[in-house]
């Protein structure tokens, strides 16, 4: 009977020490246990490596480590973890998963068939591919063909496992066969390809000099994208390079390849830890597939933690073609950790490589303006703009983020410009509508037009709070304080620990006698943490009354709601 136990299975029915032992482990396990739970892999395993020194026999312990060096990418500190529990006959399949890699790694592949013999690493189907890598390591060709043509009998898995043997049969040359496996025989359809399973057959058919069909296959297949790798592939294929099949050059690549294969078919419905590690282990079965580091990184990012999704970007070779989509990835992270300055350095280098990227430029141009250094972000924007042939709808971003500077900068004729020919290029965007409008009203001019701008906005975006509020404070200032009440009671509701907008409802129900809730509200965005001036209007308010404040400061508030 094959056996296949999760971790978290195996973590619900186990103790993890001794009585004894807990109390000389349960600092470090507690804190392990913190920094597992938050995704912080590296805390977690030096944690838990105290703590297994206290409690060596704990199975807990050590699929917990297992799984946070295997997440680190340390799969040789993780084997041996693997290699304790499978010799306690411990059923986790992750650690049989692991010693299967650290086998195949070794080019052990009898060991690999080993494991696959005694256990479950993943289901029938990936079961079987790897399997049928494991003959091809072996020498048994025949045999790993026929292993793939009987896996692709399971439900579901039909076009994997004739992409497996595809590869297989390119491996060792069978390019005709191969090619035949892609495109379909008689009472077999072709495979649909991905975008790995179109590169593997672009190289393929240049093999068989059919370049002009592969470059034309790989345009059609990846128009409108932005896949560098394609791209670079289609143009040494267009330029008559030299270009021998190495997509796969061995079988540990190719049972990577199977790992990877099965992380992208089953993205978007299992856990990102999960899938984090069969991303790290096809990584470490094939290095060369920087789709598996990539996607590791963003997968460390979608659970929090952008320092290790830095490093993971940070080891795609400059001379990879997804070398620019890891620098801006790598960008992202460094903001998302707190060093934004770093982020800037990284972008501002990319920035003089690539002069004529928009992406590139445009990625600068927003982190300065995010980080506040809006001269700079300015000069990026005219850049930007002054390289365009004819504005199109695509381009309402760049003239509204370049609004957003002149606005910030205290140039409001350009400012408005941008905002308006943004509209023009797109009239329904709600953030345009509503950033002019509400600045209308913070300057306390156009107030119908603002109103008018900010109920289109909240018609494009019902249940966005802070447009809501927009259109909440515009009807205020217009004196419609019955229907102000309305609009930013509901903002509230969707944003409901927004100093700002719970400011904006206590004025509103102050307005409309409704002064005891006024107050409440008030208090309410006291305990927000509003910025200095918010805050201390707040207060004058509290002490004094809004009659009073609106009488001594006749600009009146001047903050809008913010959804960061």
């Amino acid at each position: 009977m094959k056996r296949i136990v999760s971790v978290l299975a195996l973590c619900a029915t186990m103790p993890f020490a001794t009585p004894v032992a807990a109390q000389g482990v349960s600092g470090p396990y507690l804190a392990a246990r913190q920094a597992f739970d938050a995704h912080d892999y590296k805390q977690a395993a030096t944690y838990l490596s105290h703590a297994l020194a206290v409690d060596q026999g704990s199975v807990y312990l050590r699929s917990l480590a297992l799984q946070s060096f295997v997440a680190l990418g340390d799969i040789d500190n993780a084997e041996v973890l693997a290699r304790q529990l499978r010799a306690a006959d411990v059923p986790l399949a992750m650690a049989d998963l692991v010693g299967l890699v650290a086998a195949a790694q070794g080019e052990d592949f009898a060991a690999v068939a080993s494991v696959l013999d005694d256990t479950s690493v993943g289901g029938a189907a990936m079961d079987g591919l790897l399997r049928g890598w494991a003959q091809m390591g072996q020498g048994q060709v025949r045999a790993a063909l026929t292993t793939f043509e009987t896996t692709a009998d399971t439900a579901g898995v039909r076009a994997f496992a004739l992409y497996q043997k595809g590869l297989a049969l390119a491996l060792v040359g069978d390019f005709e066969q191969a090619l035949a496996v892609f495109d379909g025989t008689e009472g077999s359809p072709a495979i649909p390809l991905t975008e790995r399973g179109a590169l593997a057959k672009a190289q393929i058919m240049v093999q068989l000099d059919q370049r002009d069909a592969a470059a034309d296959m790989l345009s059609a297949r990846f128009a409108g994208t932005d896949n560098a790798a394609a791209t670079a592939l289609a143009d040494r294929i267009r330029s008559g390079a030299t270009l021998d099949f190495d997509f796969i050059t061995s079988a540990q690549e190719g049972m990577g390849e199977v790992i990877f294969t099965i992380a992208l078919a089953l993205e978007a419905e299992t856990d990102a830890d999960l899938l984090l590690i069969y991303t790290r282990l096809a990584h470490h079965l094939a290095p060369r597939n920087i789709d598996a580091l990539l996607l590791s990184a963003q997968l460390f990012e979608a659970l929090g933690n952008p320092a290790l999704a830095t490093e993971a970007y940070d080891d795609v070779p400059r001379s990879h073609p997804a070398f620019l989509r890891a620098e801006l990835g790598r960008a992202e992270a460094l903001e998302s950790s707190g060093r934004a300055d770093a982020a800037v350095e990284v972008l501002a280098q990319l920035s003089e490589t690539y002069p004529d990227i928009r992406r590139v430029q445009m990625s600068l141009g927003d982190l300065l303006r995010r980080t506040q250094d809006y001269d700079q972000a300015q000069r990026i924007y005219d850049r930007v703009i002054a390289g365009l042939d004819a504005p199109t709808e695509d381009d309402w971003f760049l003239y509204f983020a370049r609004g957003v500077t002149h606005e910030r900068l205290g140039t409001w004729p350009q400012a408005e410009a941008d905002f308006r020919t943004s509209l023009d290029l797109n009239p329904n965007q709600p953030m345009v509508l509503n950033y002019l409008g509400y600045s209308f009203v913070d300057r306390g001019e156009n107030l119908e037009e603002a109103r008018d701008l900010i109920q289109r906005a909240v018609d494009g975006a019902p249940d966005r709070g802070y447009i809501i509020d927009s259109l909440g404070w515009v009807l205020f200032q217009l004196e419609d304080f019955d229907q102000a009440v309305i609009h930013l009671e509901d903002a509230v509701s969707k944003m409901p620990t927004d100093p700002v907008v719970n400011d904006h409802l206590g004025d509103a129900y102050w307005m409309v006698g409704r002064k005891t809730e006024a107050r409440f509200q008030w208090r309410r965005a006291a305990s927000f943490d509003p910025d200095p001036d918010v805050a201390d209007r707040i207060a004058r308010k509290l002490d004094l009354g809004l009659d009073v404040v609106r009488a001594e400061d006749s600009s009146g508030d001047v903050k809008v709601a913010d959804d960061n």
